[in-house]
């Protein structure tokens, strides 16, 4: 079974009502299983609250300009997975981790500390993100943990 990393391209048949229709994606989590967790990638521009146009698409594998719907994440079994496409700068992966982080961290009380561990790998050497996990503090806060148990979003 294929494994994927963070900020991994891939081409997915995603299902729709009148059949299949092969769709960028940009990958958000892989723990190793079956399934996978995607942001989907438009060419459509987007501006609502979890968008983000990438700066650097085209070393991404990407044909036109597009934006990352983080807001729109989903977890589809691997083999709806066509192939891979490229992986995406460090750049754009920075700026996609503030945004998940603003999302779906700052909104709440919680202390929340930011170590991009995976930044400092070559981009064709990133760590998967091995879990995504609910963390009870005095409501939910998604937190994602990286392999080498070092903590990309969560609870300082």
């Amino acid at each position: 079974m294929t494994n994927y990393n963070i900020g991994e391209v891939v081409l997915v048949a995603f299902p729709q009502q009148l059949g299949i229709k092969k769709r960028p994606a940009l990958v958000i989590l892989d723990i190793g299983d079956a399934d996978v967790v995607l942001a989907p990638i438009t060419t459509t521009k987007r501006t609502a609250s979890g968008d983000y146009e990438l700066r650097n698409w085209s070393e991404s594998g990407l044909l036109k300009k597009s934006w990352v719907r983080l807001a729109k994440v989903s977890c589809l079994e691997k083999s709806a997975i066509v192939h891979s496409l490229g992986l995406i700068s460090n750049h754009d992966l920075s700026r996609l981790i503030d945004i998940w982080k603003n999302l779906f961290i700052s909104t709440s009380r919680a202390s929340v500390t930011l170590f991009p561990f995976a930044l400092n790998f070559p981009r064709s050497q990133r760590p998967r993100w091995e879990y995504l996990l609910q963390c009870s503090v005095s409501f939910e806060v998604p937190i994602l943990i990286i392999s080498r148990s070092q903590t990309l979003f969560g609870n300082a």
